[in-house]
């Protein structure tokens, strides 16, 4: 599996050789052909201009860690991380 970008279809927009009864907007597309994919995200405008979203990236903080943990049923963070690192993947599903 490699790394891809995603793109969002604007609706409206038309694509060559796709069913006239369909909307290209209601597909979850994925590309690898703009530059080095990078799960970067685009959006095809109306207008057929291609945006990328730009995203920026944080640590969490520690309500935000805490409540993750929680969601996954652990009572700290730490305890969390150290599970995630030392299991066996399927056990993480």
């Amino acid at each position: 599996m490699g790394l891809y970008d995603d793109v969002l279809v604007a609706d409206g927009v038309r694509l060559p050789k796709f069913p006239a009864d369909a909307s290209p907007s209601d597909i979850g597309w994925q590309t690898k052909a703009i530059g080095r994919p990078a799960m970067r995200a685009y959006k095809i405008t109306a207008d057929g201009r291609l945006l990328r979203h730009e995203r920026e990236f944080r640590e969490k903080t520690s309500a935000e860690k805490q409540a993750v943990a929680a969601d996954h049923g652990f009572e700290s963070w730490n305890e969390y991380v150290s599970f995630c690192d030392d299991a066996d993947p399927d056990d993480r599903i």
